[in-house]
């Protein structure tokens, strides 16, 4: 990945709903209440920005 105006950000995006994706999975798999509470918790923040960034991201092509 680089960075700047040639950064590739479908990469960027698509890594980083990955690994908040994972990170919900692995919380839910801990089987502890407030771990699997937290976790889901924090892992849905970048997740919902990702969405986010990836909306725009399609918006703007042309």
């Amino acid at each position: 990945m680089t960075r700047g105006p040639n950064a590739n950000t479908l990469l960027a995006v698509c890594i980083l709903a990955t690994l908040s994706v994972a990170g919900m999975i692995f919380a839910i798999l801990s089987k502890k209440l407030p771990y699997i509470i937290i976790g889901v918790t924090l892992n849905c923040l970048p997740l919902v920005f990702s969405m986010l960034l990836f909306l725009a991201w399609a918006i703007s092509e042309p």
